[in-house]
């Protein structure tokens, strides 16, 4: 039996690096995430991407429901409502309404959870794990995927709006 050792390396340059070592330290690097940071008029956002799927997830520190459902404009494009929370408990299988244009997870107080995305095939399309604690995580969403949370974790909805987008001005 083959003893597998997981670590994940950060590097100051902005990218993430999942690796297995077995024991005799040898390496395999099975995935590797790149991440950038942006300004955006509600905070500062950091994008995550993976060379195997891409889940486009930003943190932020806004907390209220109106600069959340702003956030969630900015980064969709789309005329967005407010944020609908619900507590999502461990193994729950959730599948957004169409209208979803965004869900945000509130990874500021758990104490161990992961929140996966899967697409309409059961296809793997990222996740919000520990290493985004302390945040608030808005993940642009596709209609047809759905996620699961390992662990209970709250979590929001935040659907495109029916009507036209407001000005900005």
């Amino acid at each position: 039996m083959v003893e597998w050792f997981y670590r994940k390396a950060y590097a100051l340059n902005g990218t993430s690096t999942n690796t297995f070592f077995e024991p005799n330290g040898t390496s395999n690097t099975i995935c590797q995430s790149i991440f950038s940071r942006s300004n955006t008029p509600y905070g500062v956002s950091v994008k995550m991407s993976g060379s195997a799927t891409e889940l486009p997830k930003f943190a932020t520190k806004v907390e209220k429901p109106d600069d959340l459902r702003k956030e969630c404009e900015f980064i969709t494009g789309l005329s967005c409502d407010p944020p609908v929370w619900v507590d999502i408990a461990d193994a729950d299988v959730v599948q957004p309404s169409r209208r979803t244009a965004a869900i945000i997870v509130d990874m500021r107080n758990v104490v161990s959870t992961t929140v996966q995305v899967f697409d309409k095939n059961n296809k793997y399309q990222g996740e919000v794990d520990m290493n985004g604690k302390g945040s608030l995580w808005i993940v642009q969403w596709t209609p047809g995927w759905k996620f699961f949370s390992v662990g209970p974790c709250p979590i929001a909805q935040v659907k495109k709006s029916k009507g036209p987008k407001e000005s900005k001005g």
